[in-house]
């Protein structure tokens, strides 16, 4: 399955959400992971939020300052 980031970013831009991440999400983003015990990751490129479980892989949303970050970065 991997850390297949949805937006189709390369891969190793993805990293698993730290805890003051998860606490910004909505309610349900927060229970949806909850509910799938999956691993939540953030791609640093484009800021997508996505959970990874044995299902698959689930979009939650979108972390838009973190892609706006790194095109500032490429710059």
């Amino acid at each position: 399955m991997g850390d297949a980031c949805p937006g189709k970013c390369a891969p190793g831009l993805q990293r698993p959400l730290d805890a003051l991440e998860i606490s910004v999400l909505s309610n349900t983003a927060r229970a949806e992971i909850a509910l799938l015990r999956g691993t939540a990751l953030l791609c640093e490129m484009c800021g997508c939020v996505y959970l990874q479980s044995r299902s698959g892989t689930a979009l939650l949303g979108n972390v838009p300052a973190v892609g706006q970050q790194a095109m500032v970065r490429k710059v």
